[in-house]
């Protein structure tokens, strides 16, 4: 019965994770909003940086410090998006196996996964000091590239407009 009951639960946790196809469609500030919202996210209370939105999903306090296993942001400047992920070392753990609880757990990796099976290798960018693995998707609405990276137990994935 325990397994069953677990069985039955998966779908649910998988329902509300950011998809592949839901990055192809972010086309426009509503487009991430609708994206964002449909899976759960809430708009930060702290917004630092005007030209920034953020939104969180599960959100942490260290120390009058909100920190959100997940985290979108939306650049009000360039039309750009990013998605970041906590990874912890379960995660990590089971990137390397086909277990279902790796998408369950960690809808970072089947999210890059999925990237570099639909997308072609475009380049290395840098970004704010990090270098991102760029991907150029054919399907895309917003046109440009999707970068990946990990540091700092977080993994990220960020559009890059094409100039």
């Amino acid at each position: 019965m325990k397994h069953l009951l677990l069985f039955l639960l998966l779908p649910l946790t998988l329902i509300s994770q950011v998809q592949f196809d839901d990055l192809m469609e972010i086309n426009s500030l509503n487009d991430f909003k609708k994206v964002v919202i449909e899976n759960n996210y809430t708009a930060t209370r702290d917004q630092p940086f005007s030209s920034f939105l953020f939104y969180g999903k599960g959100k942490k306090s260290l120390e009058n410090y909100d920190w959100y296993c997940h985290s979108a942001t939306y650049n009000l400047t360039d039309s750009t998006f990013s998605f970041g992920f906590e990874l912890d070392d379960n995660c990590l753990f089971l990137s390397s196996s086909l277990s279902s609880e790796k998408y369950s757990r960690c809808p970072y990796l089947p999210l890059i996964e999925e990237i570099k099976n639909q997308c072609e290798y475009e380049a290395i960018l840098n970004y704010d000091g990090e270098d991102y693995v760029t991907y150029k998707c054919a399907d895309s609405k917003f046109g440009g590239l999707l970068g990946i990276m990990t540091a700092f137990g977080r993994g990220n994935i960020r559009s890059f407009n094409i100039d």
